[in-house]
């Protein structure tokens, strides 16, 4: 349900957005309009690598290029095959996918976000309040190697969530969908707005070193972190991203301490 939602809060369409994602769309289902919304895709467990990657005679898009500029959901996303989850590794990269044909690769676009939900071992207890797990400690092992450190490394947040108490549960929601779009649509531009003036300035957005918007203190901060969690360079420069989301969803312009140790509490709890 939370998963579902997540379309109803990104910015809308922008510039040539709907069109590029009509057009992959089409392919598929010649003779739609144009899409008013981003698109929401959750395929089941059971799809193959074409499917999911996109193949056939003639090559046609998957559900990665299917999801561009919008959500590719994956529910117990550990029932997923082997050979499907590691496919995902160049889209989530390259925001593309390439497929390798006799007469030439076949190149669509795949820029999507990612979310994911798995229990957190084959019982669904481990860790979980109030509840025995009955798995050992080899099942747990196994089950979550489904899901391999480089791909996991291409995570940007991992969130446990514990049961919901019926007792507390309101029926009155305390912030609509409309309200947290506005929040998402103001930390954007505001990113926008603080990229484009480095442009204007003549400065790349490409940065060898610390960019602008991150602070030494956080940069320290971090340097600590990456042996302490075992960051691969991915996943620090992931941490940053996340971290100036925070900051830009809180109205700063300039990630401090306290915007990267929040990003960092997201990192996965049985991999770094």
């Amino acid at each position: 349900m939370l998963s579902k939602r997540i379309p109803g809060i990104i910015p809308a369409w922008e510039g040539a957005e709907a069109l590029e994602t009509t057009s992959i769309h089409s392919l598929r289902r010649p003779g739609i309009g144009l899409m008013p919304f981003r698109p929401f895709r959750a395929p089941h467990h059971s799809i193959n690598t074409a499917g999911m990657l996109g193949g056939g005679r003639p090559v046609l898009p998957g559900e990665v290029s299917l999801a561009h500029q919008g959500v590719l959901f994956l529910d117990e996303i550990a029932e997923y095959s082997r050979s499907v989850l590691e496919g995902l590794r160049e889209p989530l990269e390259e925001g593309a996918v390439t497929i390798a044909r006799a007469g030439g690769p076949v190149r669509y676009p795949a820029n999507f976000q990612l979310i994911a939900a798995m229990n957190p071992c084959p019982c669904g207890y481990s860790g979980v309040q109030g509840s025995t797990c009955e798995c050992t400690q080899a099942e747990v092992v196994r089950y979550r190697a489904r899901i391999s450190g480089p791909l996991l490394d291409r995570i940007d947040m991992f969130v446990f969530m514990q049961p919901v108490d019926p007792e507390v549960v309101s029926f009155v929601a305390s912030r609509t969908s409309d309200a947290i779009r506005q929040r998402a649509e103001q930390a954007w531009s505001l990113v926008k707005k603080e990229d484009q003036n480095l442009v204007d300035s003549g400065k790349s957005l490409e940065h060898a070193g610390r960019p602008p918007w991150f602070s030494a203190e956080a940069e320290e901060m971090l340097n600590r972190s990456i042996n302490s969690l075992r960051l691969s360079m991915r996943g620090r420069n992931r941490m940053m991203k996340v971290s100036r989301t925070i900051a830009a969803l809180n109205g700063d312009h300039l990630v401090l301490p306290r915007h990267l140790s929040k990003a960092l509490q997201y990192r996965p709890r049985w991999v770094s």
